[in-house]
């Protein structure tokens, strides 16, 4: 069995660790399953995740993240040339396939860019809105990390990915290709890591329930403020808890 975790709402927000989420990491491995940890948060690099679990005691291995930075590098040719909107982590994905324009060698509508990649940006504004128009404009493809225009943390919400993603999309005046939950990118990463049954967790159902979906898997949902509530013609969760540690609980004690 592998529990496929969520990581902003469901394991952490921002810089705190949930209540209960080391300790149903725990029990899950101490039941001989694995865990996978899959996100939509394209900031951070793998090691820094793993620095992040390491601070919050959480047992966590390189091969076990799975991120939306990941899934849209996987979207781009060999060797093409990329402007990237967004943090570290999607940064250094796109760097192991594609060359990186920097931001003085895509100022111009001839910059020659074949794919522009937005995630998360938290030094986005009108200049890297105006390049990434250019592009498009001259025939650049636009990658997006995902589509979640919130990000959860203890003070409540703030703009996410898909905030920026939407303006470029506006300016550009054409479509996204989206990789990370719920869409096909990420799954093929994440169905190459493991066979067999799988649970999926998280605390978006337009993400992560659509996700379990495409994984053809059972969905556990974990209540947050960022939370849907999902129409009754719709499938419903097999478990809603208001924490993983609830979920993990539940599922072990049956």
């Amino acid at each position: 069995m592998v529990w496929i975790l969520d990581l902003d709402g469901v394991v952490w927000l921002l810089n705190d660790a949930i209540s209960g989420s080391k300790e149903a990491i725990e029990k899950i491995r101490r039941k001989g399953d694995e865990v996978r940890f899959v996100t939509n948060n394209s900031v951070l690099t793998v090691s820094s995740y793993l620095k992040k679990f390491e601070g919050f005691g959480i047992e966590a291995h390189r091969d076990e993240v799975i991120t939306s930075s990941m899934a849209a590098a996987s979207l781009v040719k060999e060797g093409e040339r990329a402007y990237v909107i967004g943090g570290p982590g999607l940064r250094e994905e796109v760097s192991k396939v594609a060359k990186i324009l920097s931001e003085d060698e895509a100022d111009s509508r001839r910059a020659g860019v074949d794919v522009v990649l937005v995630g998360w940006d938290h030094d986005f504004g009108y200049s890297k809105l105006t390049k990434a128009m250019w592009a498009i404009e001259a025939g650049a493809r636009l990658i997006a990390t995902n589509s979640d225009t919130t990000y959860p943390t203890p003070e409540g919400l703030i703009p996410g990915a898909g905030s920026i993603v939407a303006s470029v999309v506006a300016a550009g005046r054409c479509e996204a290709i989206f990789a990370g939950k719920p869409n096909t990118a990420i799954a093929d990463l994440v169905r190459s890591t493991f066979t067999g049954e799988a649970v999926m967790v998280g605390d978006r159902y337009s993400t992560d329930g659509l996700f379990a979906e495409t994984l053809g898997v059972p969905f556990c949902l974990v209540k947050s403020e960022v939370s849907e509530e999902i129409p009754g013609d719709l499938p419903q969760p097999d478990q809603t808890a208001g924490s993983l540690y609830d979920i993990v609980d539940r599922y072990y004690q049956e």
